[in-house]
C-alpha cells in the first residue's frame, strides 16, 4: 500500500546552520510525525506569483495538507495594527501563500491539519481575529482535540495536544 502524500508548505528562514544563505525549512518533527503516521510528507515552496498560488495544479497527487507553525501573521490581515514589539518573522509572501492555500483547502474539501500559525491562518480565513500577543502563562497546557470529520486520509484517529 502506498503512503498518502501530504503537502507541507515550507517556511522561509534567514539562516540555517547547514546553509550559508537563506533557506526553506520544514519542521523535522512534523515531517517525522507524518511519516510515522503512515503519510509521505513533502515540502512545497511558498510563492506570490499566480503559478505559485495555483493550488489546484500544485496539489495534484496529494491527499492532504499540513499547514505548519511559523512567524506571526501580519496583523493587518485581521484588522489590527502591526506596531506591537512582540511581533516576529512577519513575511507577506508567506502570509499570502498560507491564506490562499487554507482558503483553497476549505473551498475544495481538501483534508487539512493546521498547527500553531496554521491555526491562526485558518481562523483569519474563516473571518476570525486574533490577539496580537498572549501572556507567557498560556503555554504548555495539555488538552484533548476533537476532530470534526474523518481524518483517516491523514493517518489521524484522535490525539491530545500541548499548546
Amino acid at each position: 500500500m502506498s503512503r498518502p502524500r501530504i503537502a507541507i508548505l515550507g517556511r522561509f528562514t534567514e539562516s540555517a546552520s547547514a546553509l550559508r544563505y537563506r533557506g526553506l525549512v520544514s519542521s523535522r518533527a512534523l515531517l517525522e510525525y507524518v511519516w510515522a503516521a503512515g503519510g509521505d510528507p513533502m515540502t512545497l515552496l511558498p510563492g506570490s506569483d499566480p503559478d505559485a498560488l495555483d493550488w489546484a495544479a500544485r496539489l495534484r497527487g496529494f491527499e492532504g495538507v499540513l499547514l505548519p507553525g511559523g512567524g506571526d501573521v501580519r496583523p493587518t490581515r485581521y484588522g489590527k495594527g502591526d506596531d506591537d514589539p512582540s511581533l516576529y518573522d512577519m513575511d507577506d509572501m508567506q502570509d499570502e501563500s498560507d491564506i490562499t492555500l487554507a482558503r483553497y483547502c476549505l473551498d475544495q474539501g481538501v483534508p487539512m491539519l493546521a498547527v500553531c500559525r496554521g491555526l491562526h491562518v485558518l481562523n483569519i480565513v474563516r473571518g476570525g481575529t486574533l490577539i496580537v500577543d498572549m501572556p507567557e502563562n498560556h503555554r504548555h497546557h495539555v488538552h484533548e482535540v476533537a476532530l470534526s470529520y474523518d481524518a483517516g486520509p491523514l493517518g489521524i484517529s484522535g490525539c491530545s495536544v500541548t499548546s
